[in-house]
């Protein structure tokens, strides 16, 4: 896995954490506990910290029109919403609490993966 410092600064990556060989660290970065950098990644921390702890999801595509990242985003984020359980955190005027997500996706736009 490439882990780069960017000047005096290097990554933090918890042992306990994952990072693919094929995904990228650079600079002011911590990786926490139970996280998971998955391939094609590229994480540079420049002008602030960039934490990834374990209730975090990064999904980062990209293509030649917005409207595919948009629609590839909203896929991914759909997906994983269907195969993992979701907590959501409720903040009310009666205090806080948990509540699970719905284990079925919501309709998202069909997305061609090349």
């Amino acid at each position: 896995m490439p882990v780069y410092a960017l000047g005096p600064v290097e990554p933090a990556i918890h042992p306990d954490a994952y990072v693919h060989p094929d995904a990228v660290v650079i600079g002011n970065v911590s990786v926490g506990a139970h996280s998971s950098i998955w391939p094609g990644a590229v994480l540079r921390g420049d002008d602030g910290r960039i934490e990834v702890g374990e209730p975090s999801v990064v999904i980062a595509v990209a293509a030649a029109h917005r409207r595919g990242t948009f629609d590839a985003c909203s896929y991914a984020i759909e997906r994983l919403k269907a195969i993992v359980p979701i907590w959501k955190k409720e903040v009310g005027r009666d205090g806080q609490w948990w509540v699970e997500g719905p284990r079925e996706a919501n309709p998202a736009h069909s997305v061609v993966l090349a």
